[in-house]
């Protein structure tokens, strides 16, 4: 089953006061971290969904077998770089959904949750009993993801497949799945303990 795999990085990091994307961890940046992951996780196509100048990120990241797609109106949120990258993805089954503010997960992690997805049309993956990412959405929600029930996120329809009782909530012991880095505190909080 080929499943997509997208990392979120399209975002102003006002508060971070730097591109999230370019931030580094053992001399890789977390794009490139998030990409190997994806591709180590079975996922393909990789994308990067960024915004606006893309200099510094083609100059800055190694981007191997990673397509990067550009929200051209990133204000809308994380929604819109997910309907930002659902043209580019051709006719896979689904869409694997990771955040540049995660700086790196499991590869292990990112193939349980796609794997998973045969049997659910949402798969999320959590930490300590935390729902967080990769969450993974079959192709069958794509138009709903597209429509105005997502308008305000992915959530509405992740609640939506949850009452259908289409939801597989997976654990794992990587604190990557819930990892949200924000601020120049968080980074360097997490340069010293990455746990």
């Amino acid at each position: 089953m080929a499943i997509a795999g997208v990392v979120l990085a399209a975002g102003a990091s006002q508060r971070m006061g730097t591109c999230k994307a370019l931030l580094r961890y053992q001399s890789e940046t977390f794009l490139d971290l998030l990409s190997q992951a994806l591709h180590a996780g079975g996922c393909s196509p990789v994308v990067a969904v960024v915004s606006n100048p893309t200099d510094l990120i083609v100059k800055e990241c190694n981007l191997v077998n990673v397509e990067v797609v550009i929200n051209p109106d990133p204000s809308g949120g994380q929604i819109s770089s997910v309907r930002s990258v659902l043209p580019a993805v051709g006719n896979v089954e689904g869409l694997l959904v990771v955040l540049v503010d995660q700086a790196c997960i499991e590869p292990e992690t990112v193939s349980r949750v796609r794997q998973g997805l045969g049997q659910h049309s949402v798969v999320v993956a959590r930490y300590r009993n935390q729902p967080g990412h990769p969450s993974c959405f079959s192709r069958s929600l794509f138009a709903d993801l597209k429509s105005p029930m997502a308008d305000k996120g992915a959530r509405a329809v992740v609640e939506s497949e949850l009452a259908a009782g289409r939801v597989s909530y997976l654990d794992f012991d990587d604190p990557g799945v819930i990892r949200n880095l924000n601020t120049p505190e968080d980074y360097q909080a997490f340069l010293k303990r990455p746990t």
